[in-house]
């Protein structure tokens, strides 16, 4: 029971933050001469937030396990969720190591493109860790371009298969915490 209440409980604060984040762009970003118009259906499952006004509109719908999707009127998009899994579209050609998923995002926009993140609570020691991530991205084909290791952490970007991939391993609070970041090459 406590487990529930608890797992309510984040999920109760990821909508109360999608609520606070609609609406710190309903009174910063649609600004102008328009008064931005803002409506909120937290009806069962499905949660939503739309905000109008004449500087632009967004939707922030509840996702999975209590995620939040905020999309844009030019179709850019962020997800984020705590679900332990890789975020929708992370391509299948970049390996990550073994460990529990803590907190994975996705993005799009007009200009940029695709960006996905994701944080790997891995078990190991953070140069052990590192290597087995480096070895895994060499192995899928990718090429370092640049390293820099610290007896707390470790970075290396990497290039490959069509994508550029940061890899940041580093000890937090005793564990051992591996960060990808990925986009497309330009």
């Amino acid at each position: 029971m406590a487990g529930t209440a608890v797992r309510n409980r984040s999920a109760r604060v990821r909508w109360a933050g999608a609520l606070a984040a609609a609406a710190g762009f309903a009174l910063a970003g649609c600004g102008g001469s328009d008064t931005p118009s803002v409506s909120v259906n937290d009806e069962g499952k499905d949660r939503t937030v739309s905000v109008e006004g004449d500087g632009g509109s967004m939707t922030v719908e509840e996702g999975k396990d209590g995620g939040v999707t905020v999309e844009g009127e030019d179709g850019s998009t962020f997800s984020a969720d705590t679900s332990g899994d890789l975020p929708d579209g992370w391509p299948n050609v970049i390996p990550v190591v073994d460990g529990t998923i803590a907190y994975a995002q996705s993005s799009t926009d007009g200009s940029t493109g695709q960006m996905w993140s994701v944080s790997i609570d891995a078990k190991g020691s953070v140069t052990d860790v590192f290597d087995a991530a480096k070895a895994d991205l060499e192995g899928a084909g990718f090429t370092a371009s640049a390293e820099v290791s610290t007896a707390d952490g470790a970075f290396a970007s990497f290039s490959g298969n069509g994508y550029d991939v940061q890899l940041t391993v580093g000890a937090v609070d005793g564990s051992t915490t591996v960060a990808y970041i990925v986009t497309p090459s330009a």
